[in-house]
């Protein structure tokens, strides 16, 4: 039923789209108008809303506990209602008007906030888990994400080849976000990783993604599957729920702590270096993964 209703939204989004007029970059576009599809199959499943016109502020309340429940920051959170206020404002004799931020108590974002990244006994738990499961492409995922920094679509876009050369050369060579592309050096658990990964790969083929598959559903399940399984892999008390992202949050701590302690770096150089290997390029918002220093 879900996916009839938004099959139907996706219709009425296609044609506000086509006769739209753009006011932001293109790079800008995709993302708002993403997050305004992921908004509206949220809504589809969640309301059965069958019109965009009916849009309102229970729906977005709903969407951001939504978000809140799968660990996502404020930041993420208002990117996407942004997203999705960018397109509302398009659609013609819209019934209602959205609220701004202040109304759903977003608060303003936190560098180096919340702790999100994860222990080891998580980390190594949520591996038996997927194990136990016989879920290889998440066991391997898993370990891509916290030994090399990786997002999941990151990860899902690693080719054989990609995976031959990296482990040839010690450097694997990741295209991030924006299709910006960045070399990372690889220590041995990556190396394990991609080898065995690889041994069930045929040559021009993805390593997690197989030939009839989208990589954007195969995205959706393993945020499911770790929405599914986080609860018996994390420490009682936790601020915030493991997410992928979380990873991130350990690979950046403990490459910050190798530059600093290692590497003597001072803090800005050392949150420049591990900026780079994560793929932003700036050192501010490298706090808000390895936390402010004392």
């Amino acid at each position: 039923m879900g996916k009839g209703i938004y099959a139907n939204l996706e219709q009425q989004i296609e044609a506000l789209r086509r006769k739209s007029t753009e006011t932001v970059s293109y790079k800008t576009q995709e993302r708002y108008w993403s997050a305004f599809r992921r908004f509206c199959e949220f809504t589809a499943s969640k309301f059965r809303l069958q019109n965009i016109k009916n849009i309102s502020d229970k729906h977005l309340e709903a969407y951001i506990e939504h978000l809140k429940s799968q660990g996502r920051g404020p930041s993420h959170i208002k990117t996407e209602l942004s997203g999705i206020r960018y397109v509302h404002d398009k659609i013609e004799n819209a019934r209602y008007k959205l609220s701004s931020n202040e109304k759903f108590g977003l608060p303003k974002r936190k560098f180096g906030g919340v702790d999100r990244s994860w222990t080891p006994q998580e980390y190594m738990k949520m591996r038996e888990i997927a194990l136990q499961e016989g879920n290889t492409r998440a066991y391997h995922i898993l370990s891509l994400c916290r030994n090399a920094g990786l997002r999941i679509e990151e990860a899902l876009k690693i080719n054989r080849a990609t995976a031959e050369k990296a482990l040839r050369t010690g450097i694997m060579h990741v295209i991030g976000k924006g299709g910006r592309p960045r070399d990372i050096k690889i220590n041995n658990e990556v190396k394990k990783t991609l080898a065995e990964a690889m041994s069930n790969t045929p040559r021009g083929q993805k390593l997690f993604v197989l030939g009839n598959e989208k990589t954007h559903l195969v995205k959706k399940e393993l945020e499911k599957w770790m929405e599914q399984n986080r609860a018996e892999a994390q420490a009682p008390g936790r601020e915030r729920p493991l997410t992928w992202h979380g990873l991130r949050h350990s690979y950046a701590k403990e490459r910050y702590a190798f530059y600093r302690n290692v590497m003597k770096m001072d803090k800005i150089a050392a949150r420049k270096a591990v900026s780079a290997e994560i793929g932003h390029n700036r050192a501010d918002v490298t706090v808000i993964y390895t936390g402010k220093e004392d």
